[in-house]
């Protein structure tokens, strides 16, 4: 019996790049929508699982759109920056034992959610659930999003945002913060359930730490953040914007804050500091959302896969495995159907086709470990 093999050496991925100096355009991230019943699930989840697993455990499928002009013209960003990006989110998870599959990509045309969208006053769900690939999370990239952020006059939009909410299933980010490889993470950590190190929405959280577990971002591993002071005239920081000089003071009247430069979560890590990363506390966070929350575990691949006799010929069709995924029988893929299927060793036995006329099937291993 034949059997086609495929592994990770016969895929070519692009595994770090190199740290970006700070981007004068880049913009920061717009307001998410907080689900707070389910962040409180998932906390009281990892609440009561501490530990967490040494081996690889979780492969989320990521799915990405180029959203262009009617015309097909005036894309953000094209096939080859879209690999550096899948890249670039990697390094941020791989600590936790989270890996993503890069399911592909497609393109919108739509001249208006290009050019002029307004993430704050236009319906989200009426623009993009329409493209919304089912069992992924979902990644925009269009050349601006509009709305109302204040850190520039006139208002000049934003650099990313999860649409989709904390947690959820799509996000959204600009051409001005494509390639630092630091959006993408962190739009992907709102998507995973992790707030701003410097979210104002539970109360402001104390230097000491004392009351972290419900303030901030309420992690209490990661330090209180005097970036949520933005808005007062305490805020300062030195001239190239990357060290906080402020005076402001925390709850208990306390000033000496030493800032979380280097999380991803941060707006400190635009572009300032390289080597981003996650706290134990904002892992046990992902880890608890997506063992918890129905839509972002609809995005997860289950541990091993034996694809049975089925002919997809239109929609999309999403399959993966965190190990080994294999075919059985007739599995057979054609007409305009969009499928991607994966593993960490994917085996294709007699039977399988791939023959789609308008469509694509995209057949890759596990891009971690």
């Amino acid at each position: 019996m034949k059997r086609n093999f495929i592994t990770t050496a016969f895929i070519t991925l692009i595994l770090s790049i190199t740290a970006s100096s700070v981007n004068a355009q880049r913009l920061p991230c717009g307001n998410s929508r907080i689900d707070t019943n389910a962040l409180n699930t998932a906390r009281q989840y990892g609440l009561l699982h501490a530990n967490r697993p040494l081996a690889v455990n979780y492969l989320v499928r990521v799915f990405f759109h180029i959203v262009r002009n009617d015309d097909t013209l005036n894309a953000p960003i094209n096939a080859a920056q879209l690999k550096t990006e899948f890249a670039s989110l990697l390094p941020h998870y791989t600590p936790d034992n989270v890996c993503f599959l890069n399911a592909g990509f497609d393109y919108v045309n739509n001249t208006f959610l290009n050019n002029f969208f307004n993430a704050d006053n236009d319906p989200t769900g009426f623009f993009f659930n329409p493209y919304q690939v089912p069992g992924c999370i979902n990644v925009f990239y269009m050349q601006k999003i509009g709305g109302n952020n204040t850190a520039c006059s006139p208002p000049c939009g934003y650099g990313g945002i999860a649409l989709g909410g904390i947690p959820g299933t799509y996000f959204l980010i600009a051409k001005g913060n494509i390639g630092d490889g630091v959006t993408v993470g962190h739009e992907m950590g709102h998507s995973l359930g992790l707030l701003h190190s410097f979210e104002k929405a539970f109360g402001y959280e104390r230097i000491d730490g004392t009351n972290a577990s419900n303030t901030g971002d309420r992690i209490t591993d990661t330090p209180a953040d005097p970036y949520a002071y933005t808005d007062t005239s305490c805020f300062s920081v030195n001239a190239t914007g990357c060290l906080y000089t402020g005076t402001c003071s925390d709850p208990a009247g306390a000033r000496n804050f030493t800032p979380p430069y280097n999380n991803l979560m941060s707006y400190w890590s635009s572009g300032c500091y390289p080597g981003q990363f996650l706290t134990n506390g904002q892992f046990t966070n992902v880890n608890s959302v997506l063992n918890t929350n129905a839509a972002v575990r609809n995005c997860l691949s289950v541990s091993t896969v034996t694809q049975t006799a089925i002919t997809v010929s239109l929609g999309f069709y999403m399959n993966s495995a965190i190990n080994t995924f294999n075919t059985n029988g007739n599995v057979i893929f054609n007409g305009s159907v969009k499928a991607a299927l994966g593993g960490g060793t994917v085996f294709l036995n007699p039977g399988f086709r791939a023959n789609p006329s308008t469509g694509q099937v995209k057949i890759t291993s596990r891009p971690c470990n």
